[in-house]
């Protein structure tokens, strides 16, 4: 507690409240009904759209599971509003988004419950093509601060005038939880299982809804799950079952688009040292796939590169020697360097300075060709 009111008068959390405020600019207030006339519907996805989804599309775009579920999800609001944008309210365990130096020596293991992070994003899937959707809406998830804890901290610990600004702006009518994966803790020898029966009501019927939408997502025995409740005066049984019906075959649509070879991209929060708009990132000569990092040079590298570019890189950085080697191993010399090349990522590295680059940049390469050749001068 001492910790969080420390941070919540700090310059650095103050400086915040602007993007906070961003995040819920022109939200309509809207009068919601009770929790006892709320609607719901369930979803559960096939176990292997559920495996592309989970294990392979999110490599694609450097995502996380739960970025590609809300990415589907804004898609399809924003296509029944005819919006390009939406302001959602999403969670976070809160366990670990304390900043330095509130957090430091502060050790929260052996505490039981949940640090809950309550907070507001804009997400602006657009209308047009997924891979400009993804791309979108995963920057903007990465630019929260600090995962979301400043705007509780602002709301209920801050300034006065802080609060009273956060307080006057309307919540989001959305709300989109991913629960994460629920039986990682159970194996084959286990003694307990996730109980199939309802847990029954977690509010009381008659209190006020707080979204007049609500999706909760979890991943529970190999198949994604969506439980969806909604305020009636928004929508009706049957809007509420089209509208996941449609999150379904976006899902799909996703997957599809995620494991296509062609269908990759870096963002500039993959590659934060490069100081790359999303423009120059689409630009580079090289596939995403093809790139692991991306980096300024070294002041000796820029050397090389200097002396490279003017045709004497030669004379002034390559020294040969010969060396004799007695009962040498071929085959394991050969692995031996090919494991140090892919321990080190320097011996990896291409550089990069044409196209629309201001200053050159190094590309960190997944792998690359052999560095050993093997010449038999046998005769």
């Amino acid at each position: 507690g001492e910790r969080l009111l420390a941070f919540a008068q700090s310059p650095a959390l103050l400086a915040e409240l602007e993007y906070w405020h961003a995040q819920t600019q022109g939200q309509p207030t809207q009068a919601l009904g009770r929790e006892g006339q709320a609607v719901e519907h369930r979803l559960r996805l096939p176990a292997e759209l559920t495996r592309r989804l989970h294990k392979e599309a999110p490599g694609a775009y450097r995502t996380r599971l739960d970025e590609l579920l809300l990415v589907a999800l804004a898609r399809v609001l924003c296509r029944h509003s005819g919006q390009t944008s939406l302001s959602v309210a999403l969670e976070s365990h809160g366990r670990d988004a304390l900043p330095a130096p509130y957090s430091d020596g502060l050790d929260i293991e052996r505490s039981v419950g949940w640090f809950t992070s309550l907070y507001p994003v804009r997400v602006s899937p657009g209308l047009g093509d997924l891979g400009t959707a993804i791309k979108a809406v995963k920057e903007q998830l990465r630019q929260v601060p600090n995962k979301g804890i400043g705007y509780g901290v602002l709301r209920y610990l801050g300034p006065s005038f802080a609060q009273a600004s956060l307080a006057e702006q309307a919540p989001p009518q959305v709300m989109f939880n991913y629960l994460g994966q629920y039986d990682t803790g159970f194996d084959a020898q286990r003694l307990f299982t996730l109980a199939s029966e309802p847990q029954g009501r977690q509010r009381d019927d008659q209190a006020s809804l707080s979204h007049a939408l609500t999706v909760n997502a979890r991943l529970v025995e190999g198949q994604l799950h969506f439980d969806a409740r909604a305020d009636a005066g928004h929508y009706s049984p049957s809007q509420l079952e089209c509208l996941l019906d449609d999150l379904r075959a976006e899902l799909s649509l996703l997957a599809a688009h995620c494991l296509a070879p062609e269908n990759a991209a870096l963002t500039p929060a993959d590659v934060p040292l490069a100081g790359l708009t999303q423009a120059q990132l689409d630009a580079l000569p090289l596939a995403a796939r093809d790139v692991e990092d991306l980096y300024p040079l070294s002041p000796l590298q820029q050397g090389l590169l200097f002396h490279s570019l003017q045709g004497d890189a030669q004379a002034a950085y390559v020294n040969q020697i010969d060396v004799v080697l007695e009962g040498l191993d071929l085959q394991r010399f050969l692995q031996a360097w090919d494991s140090t090349v892919q321990q080190h990522a320097t011996l990896r590295s291409v550089f990069l300075g044409q196209g629309e680059l201001q200053v050159p940049l190094q590309a960190v390469l997944p792998r690359c060709p052999a560095v050993a050749q093997v010449h038999d001068a046998h005769g």
